[in-house]
């Protein structure tokens, strides 16, 4: 596959009314629930658990599509006009719309079953759960509908930064080791060579799937990034290795004639990164 420009960021508009439609679903079911004065086990099963399920099947497809597939995804960044090369999110409005489906039941069943005064363990690992599945798909939704979904990482003529919902690191170009080429493992990890702490900067928490480098002598160690991007982590890898390598084109990243550059210089290990593509099939 040919870099073909920018893959597109997030469809607002759409994943806007995905997000919309699927709230008004959770809501309706949990208020049918709730104010039905004696729901049946059909009306349950229908407005709790098939939300839920599909929910849950949103988020497992969106996973394995992520781990299975990314090597089809488009050879390019999304450009940041004057700014940065981002890689966003592979699958964020399914996730974001699975999670919301999935807080029907989180929310509804614990209500369900204290109205008629039996909250009891079961009912607590559901609120539990509910503690966690809520506010992930609030922050989901809240970034996503403003165009930044997480966790993304940004390409800017400092270094590579890793952003989470409550953090971000940053590691500079100088803290690379040069002359590395970049191959995920099979778990779509990209494992950027390090050998100088001083140079990675972290503020907040540390953003999900990244791995820090030790803080240990030698400083020569691994930052890791999750690959589940909407690109191809195979030829982002070699595109983030090429600057790192060569610091002369740093300062032009984040402008489409870069980009045209960056895709056409890639294109000469078409042959290596297909080789790598085949064996991780």
């Amino acid at each position: 596959m040919e870099p073909s420009g920018s893959p597109a960021g997030p469809n607002l508009p759409f994943a806007r009314i995905a997000v919309a439609g699927a709230i008004a679903a959770a809501v309706t079911c949990v208020v049918v629930v709730c104010t039905v004065p004696q729901p049946s086990t059909g009306v349950v099963l229908g407005c709790l658990y098939v939300p839920a399920t599909a929910g849950v099947l949103m988020l497992w497809r969106a996973s394995v599509y992520t781990w299975r597939r990314g090597a089809a995804r488009p050879r390019a960044f999304v450009v940041d006009e004057g700014r940065a090369f981002v890689l966003l999110p592979d699958r964020a409005t399914t996730r974001a719309v699975g999670l919301v489906l999935m807080c029907t039941f989180a929310v509804g069943y614990p209500i369900t079953e204290a109205r008629e005064a039996s909250l009891g363990l079961t009912e607590w690992v559901v609120l539990g759960l509910a503690l966690v599945i809520v506010p992930d798909a609030v922050l989901h939704v809240v970034f996503l509908c403003r165009g930044t979904p997480r966790p993304l990482v940004e390409v800017t003529s400092d270094g590579v930064t890793a952003r989470g919902f409550f953090g971000s690191v940053q590691v500079a170009w100088g803290s690379f080791k040069p002359g590395y080429a970049i191959w995920p493992d099979r778990r779509m990890r990209v494992g950027l060579p390090v050998y100088s702490w001083d140079a990675v900067l972290q503020r907040g928490l540390k953003p999900y799937g990244v791995r820090l480098p030790a803080k240990r002598e030698p400083f020569y160690d691994s930052f890791e990034l999750s690959g589940a991007w909407a690109t191809n982590p195979w030829w982002a890898g070699q595109a983030i290795a090429r600057y790192y390598t060569n610091r002369f084109s740093r300062g032009e990243i984040g402008t489409a004639a870069e980009h045209e550059l960056l895709a056409a210089r890639l294109r000469v290990y078409r042959r290596e990164i297909d080789e790598q593509l085949s064996s991780y099939q």
